[in-house]
């Protein structure tokens, strides 16, 4: 069990650490970034939970499957999970960059925050589909008794890219740069 948790709950604790760090980047273009970026990523929470969900439900499924030594019915659910999330977070983005605006508006009168929220939402939810792999490739590896590589695999792509990109990209294009590089590491 232990062999299990620890590296899954390592994965737990990569985001809110990588989060805070670059909220710190974030807030270094005042509150009003702070306020959309902050938002946004509530949005974002919101838009993934389908993805979430699926990353969740899929585990039972295929442990079932791998102790019954079904290999090809764990190939398929992994395949067809993939795909379905990657499609359905391509659906949102169509919707996201449609309604962008309206949907922060929801939570904000500021003109500003309003402008950094959609921002945000308008550039990253472009990666909203690898970002649900990434989730479906961490469970099924923690199934697969791989958990050590599904930490590392989130490791990587929030300190390894993520934060060095988002760094660059802020000295290169400010907020937008930081943005970017959330999308450009969910891809890699």
């Amino acid at each position: 069990i232990l062999a299990v948790s620890i590296p899954a709950g390592l994965s737990r604790v990569i985001l809110p650490v990588g989060s805070g760090i670059i909220t710190g980047m974030v807030a270094v273009y005042g509150l009003e970034a702070v306020a959309g970026f902050g938002m946004a990523t509530r949005i974002e929470n919101f838009m993934m939970i389908i993805a979430s969900a699926m990353a969740s439900i899929i585990i039972p499924f295929a442990g079932q499957n791998l102790g019954a030594r079904k290999f090809e019915r764990i190939k398929t659910l992994f395949k067809n999970s993939n795909i379905f999330v990657f499609v359905l977070q391509a659906g949102l983005y169509v919707i996201i960059i449609i309604t962008a605006e309206f949907i922060t508006g929801l939570f904000s009168d500021d003109p500003e925050v309003i402008r950094i929220g959609s921002l945000y939402l308008r550039i990253v939810a472009a990666a909203y589909g690898f970002k649900g792999i990434l989730l479906i490739c961490s469970a099924f590896l923690n199934v697969m008794r791989r958990p050590l590589i599904a930490a590392l695999l989130n490791l990587a792509q929030m300190f390894a890219i993520f934060v060095p990109l988002a760094w660059l990209g802020s000295r290169l294009a400010g907020l937008p740069g930081i943005f970017a590089a959330l999308a450009i590491s969910l891809l890699l």
